[in-house]
C-alpha cells in the first residue's frame, strides 16, 4: 500500500484520477481486501491480485490476457487473474495422473500429439465431456475444425492459445458417461449439495431445546415429587417430613453433574431454585418460614395443574407429549450422512434427476439410528429442492428462484439449446458446452462506454448455422424469459443480465432490438450511446405511450442524436453529470425514464402482451408501499436511498403498465388510494392523484418521485 495517495487513490491510477469514481473504485477494492483480510477469508488473496491490476481498472483487459480469457471476476466487476489458471483443481489432478501427465502445460501439449488428438476425437463423438470455461472448449474445437477438414481454422485457434499453455487448461473434463442435454436445471449439483449438507451446523436453540428434554424436564419432575413426599397428610404443609436420603442423594448428584454443562439459567433461578433450595433447608433441618411455605404452594400446585401429580398416569402422559418433538431428534450430521448416502450414485457434476425426499426407510434406521417413517428436516428439504432438477417455471415455483437476475445462470440450459442448432449432432453439443460456458462468464467493470466480450471475440467459437429454425428457436426462449420475468418479478427492472442474455437470443434470431442496460452511477461516463436514441425513439413517439409521457412529463419528439438525448436527459435530472454519483444516477434515471427501460422495444417486438400483464400494476404498488411504509426505514437517510429508489422503479413500472393494458386508470387510481398506507402514504397518494390527472388530461403541479432524490443530511 505504499502507493497509495493520502486520499486512497493508487499512484498508478493518476490517469483516472479526474473522473468521479475513480477513486471511489480504488478505495472499494482496498476496503474489501480489508474486509476479506478481517475475516480470514480466502477471498483477501484475490482481492490482492485485483488490487495488483488496479492500473487497468475500466479496460477490456484488466490483468494483461487477451479479451477471450475467462477472469476470476470479484464483487464490483474486478478481475482477480485467469478463472482457467491457478492452482489444478481436483477434477483435473485425477484426470492428469489418470493420463501420465505432471503439469498443465504437459496435459495441453498431450492433447497435440497424435494419441491425444485420438482420445479428444473420442471424447468429441461420444460426447462424453464437460466444460465450466469457453478455455476448456479449445482443444475440442481444434479436433473439430480437423475432423471437418479446416486445418487453417484449427492452426489459427492454435496460434491463440499456444502462448498460454504453460498457465490455463484448453481442455475439458473427460466424463465416463455421455453428457445428458436437457433443458431441466438446477441451482446446484450433487457434489454441491453433499458439500452443503456436511457444512451445515447444528443450531444451538435446538441443541438446547432436547437437553432441556432429556436432562432438565426429567430432574424437574423429580424434584416436583420428592417436594410431594414432604407434604403432611393431615393438613397438607409441605416439608413437614424429610425425603428419602438415598433418593436425594441421587438426585443431588445427578443435578451437580448438569448444572455446569446444560440449562444453567434454569438451574439457577426460578421455581427450580427456590424449590431446590428450600429442600436443601429441609434436609439439613433448618427452618422455613411460613413466606416460604405458601410460595412452594403455590409452585406445586400450579405444577400438578399443568401437568399432573408427578408419578401419576397423567404425569407420564405430559412428559411423553413434551418430549414427543424431540424424540426423533437427529444431528444433522447424521441427517447429512443419509441423504449421501441417497445420492451416491448421481453423477456430481449435475443435478439429481431423482426425488429423494422420501421418509426414513427401515434400513435407514438401522444404518442411521433416524426412527423410520419420518420425513426430512427443513434444512434438508431446502438443499434438496435446490440440487433437484426441473423446469425454470418449477424452479421459480418452488421459491428455489428468487429474483431474475439469479434466473439468468439457469436459463443457460435453455439460451445454449437454442444457440446449438446444427445438423451435425456432435457439432451441436459442442456449441452446446461453449454457450454454456460463455454464459458462466462475469461481467467485468469498464469504462468509455466499451462493451463486454462477445462470443464471435472468441478465437474458436462455433460456427453457428443461420436458418429459421434456431431463429425461431431463440425467439421463442427469448419471450419465455421475458414473460418469465414479467409474471414474478414485475415491479423490478429487467436486470442487465438478462437483458444482455436477451440481447444475445433477439440478435441469434435476426430481430433488431435496441435494448439498454442500467448504468452504474459511480462509472458513468457523462453521456450515452446511440442505442439509447433509438430506443426512446420508439419510446417516445408511440401511441400506447401517452399516459406514460404525461405523468412524467416527456416530450413527443424523439432525439435526433446522442448530443440531443445527453441534452434531454440533463433537462429531466435537473442537474449536471458528474457533481456527484447522485447527480450521475439521476442522469441514469432519466435515459431509463425516456426508453421505458427496454420495455416499450419488448412489447413492440411482441415479446409480451397486455394479456401477460394482468395483476402486475396491483404488485408494482403494493411493492412501492411496502418499501417505504416503515418509518425506521425512511427516517435513515442510507437506508431511504435505497428504498425511494426501489420504489420509483416500481412506480415507474406501474405506469408503463396502465399504459399499455387498457385499464380504466381513474377508478383504478381510486381503489389503490383506499390501501394507502404506512410513514409514506401521503406520497403515494400524491402520486395516485397525479397518475389520475394525467389521464384525464389535466396539467398536475405534483412533483413525479425521483428514484434518486434521497441524499445524505
Amino acid at each position: 500500500f505504499a502507493s497509495r495517495s493520502s486520499f486512497g487513490v493508487p499512484a498508478s491510477l493518476s490517469p483516472l484520477v479526474p473522473h468521479v469514481g475513480a477513486s471511489i473504485m480504488c478505495s472499494y477494492a482496498h476496503a474489501q481486501y480489508l474486509k476479506a483480510l478481517a475475516r480470514n477469508s480466502p477471498k483477501a488473496e484475490k482481492w490482492v491480485k485485483a488490487i495488483a491490476h488496479l492500473d487497468l481498472v475500466g479496460s477490456r483487459q484488466p490483468t494483461g490476457h487477451p479479451v477471450w480469457v475467462t477472469q476470476q471476476v470479484l464483487h464490483g466487476g474486478f478481475a482477480a487473474g485467469p478463472k482457467a489458471g491457478g492452482p489444478l483443481v481436483d477434477w483435473e489432478i485425477e484426470q492428469l495422473e489418470a493420463l501420465g501427465c505432471k503439469s498443465r502445460s504437459e496435459m495441453n501439449r498431450f492433447c497435440l500429439t497424435q494419441r491425444g488428438l485420438a482420445m479428444l476425437e473420442v471424447v468429441l463423438e461420444e460426447k462424453r465431456y464437460a466444460c465450466e470455461l469457453v478455455e476448456e472448449t479449445a482443444l475440442l474445437a481444434v479436433v473439430a475444425e480437423l475432423r471437418a477438414g479446416r486445418p487453417s481454422a484449427a492452426n489459427d485457434v492454435m496460434q491463440a492459445i499456444a502462448p498460454f499453455f504453460d498457465e490455463l487448461r484448453f481442455y475439458p473434463r473427460l466424463l465416463r458417461e455421455p453428457a445428458p442435454v436437457s433443458i431441466l436445471v438446477s441451482a446446484i449439483t450433487s457434489a454441491e449439495l453433499q458439500h452443503g449438507l456436511h457444512a451445515a451446523r447444528e443450531r444451538r436453540k435446538v441443541l438446547l431445546h432436547k437437553r432441556v428434554c432429556d436432562d432438565f424436564y426429567p430432574l424437574y419432575v423429580e424434584l416436583l415429587g420428592m417436594v410431594a413426599d414432604t407434604q403432611a397428610t393431615e393438613t397438607g404443609d409441605l416439608f413437614v417430613r424429610s425425603p428419602d436420603k438415598s433418593r436425594w442423594r441421587a438426585w443431588d448428584k445427578k443435578y451437580r453433574s448438569l448444572r455446569h454443562e446444560v440449562c444453567t439459567k434454569r438451574m439457577r433461578r426460578g421455581s427450580f431454585a427456590k424449590l431446590r433450595e428450600l429442600l436443601v433447608r429441609c434436609v439439613a433441618g433448618e427452618r422455613i418460614y411460613p413466606r416460604e411455605l405458601g410460595l412452594a404452594a403455590v409452585i406445586l400446585q400450579g405444577a400438578v395443574a399443568k401437568r399432573g401429580l408427578p408419578g401419576s398416569p397423567e404425569a407420564v402422559w405430559s412428559m411423553e407429549i413434551s418430549r414427543a418433538p424431540i424424540a426423533s431428534f437427529a444431528p444433522r450430521r447424521v441427517w447429512a450422512n443419509l441423504l449421501c448416502s441417497r445420492v451416491s450414485s448421481c453423477p456430481a457434476s449435475q443435478g439429481l434427476d431423482v426425488d429423494i425426499r422420501y421418509v426414513v426407510t427401515t434400513e435407514e434406521q438401522e444404518k442411521h439410528g433416524i426412527p423410520a417413517g419420518l420425513g426430512l428436516p427443513t434444512f434438508c428439504s431446502k438443499l434438496v429442492n435446490r440440487a433437484t432438477r426441473d423446469t425454470l417455471e418449477g424452479l421459480i415455483g418452488k421459491g428455489v428462484v428468487k429474483s431474475s437476475e439469479s434466473m439468468v445462470p439457469l436459463a443457460s440450459a435453455m439460451v445454449a439449446a437454442a444457440q446449438a442448432s446444427n445438423p451435425d449432432p456432435v457439432l451441436a453439443h459442442l456449441h452446446n458446452q461453449f454457450s454454456h460456458a460463455f454464459m458462466r462468464r462475469r461481467s467485468l467493470l469498464l469504462l468509455n462506454y466499451q462493451s463486454q466480450v462477445k462470443e464471435a471475440e472468441i478465437p474458436w467459437c462455433p460456427r453457428a448455422s443461420k436458418n429459421k429454425e434456431r431463429s425461431l428457436a431463440n425467439r421463442l426462449v427469448a419471450e419465455q424469459l421475458v414473460q418469465l420475468h414479467l409474471r414474478h418479478w414485475p415491479e423490478v427492472t429487467i436486470p442487465n443480465k438478462l437483458v444482455s442474455t436477451l440481447q444475445r437470443l433477439t440478435d441469434a434470431a435476426s430481430v433488431s432490438l435496441p435494448l439498454t442496460e442500467e448504468i452504474a452511477a459511480d462509472i458513468f461516463m457523462g453521456g450515452f450511446t446511440s442505442k439509447f436514441v433509438r430506443a426512446a425513439s420508439q419510446a417516445l413517439v408511440a401511441d400506447k405511450l401517452h399516459l406514460y409521457r404525461a405523468f412524467y412529463s416527456l416530450p413527443s419528439e424523439a432525439p435526433g442524436d446522442v448530443k440531443s438525448f445527453n441534452r434531454l436527459c440533463q433537462e429531466i435530472a435537473g442537474v449536471p453529470s458528474g457533481v456527484s454519483i447522485s447527480a450521475n444516477g439521476s442522469h441514469v434515471e432519466a435515459s431509463m425514464l425516456l426508453t421505458t427501460a427496454n420495455l416499450y422495444a419488448l412489447l413492440d417486438a411482441g415479446f409480451f402482451g397486455p394479456e401477460h400483464l394482468q395483476d402486475a400494476p396491483e404488485r408494482c404498488f403494493r411493492r412501492a408501499v411496502q418499501l417505504t411504509a416503515h418509518e425506521v426505514a425512511m427516517t435513515d437517510w442510507q437506508t431511504k436511498k435505497y428504498r425511494v429508489k426501489a420504489a420509483a422503479f416500481a412506480w415507474r413500472q406501474l405506469v408503463f403498465f396502465l399504459s399499455v393494458s387498457g385499464s380504466d386508470v381513474p377508478a383504478w387510481c381510486d381503489s389503490a388510494a383506499k390501501t394507502v398506507h404506512g410513514y409514506s402514504a401521503h406520497l403515494w397518494g400524491q402520486q395516485l392523484r397525479r397518475l389520475k390527472d394525467a389521464s384525464l388530461g389535466v396539467h398536475s403541479s405534483i412533483p413525479w418521485v425521483r428514484g434518486w432524490q434521497a441524499q445524505k443530511p
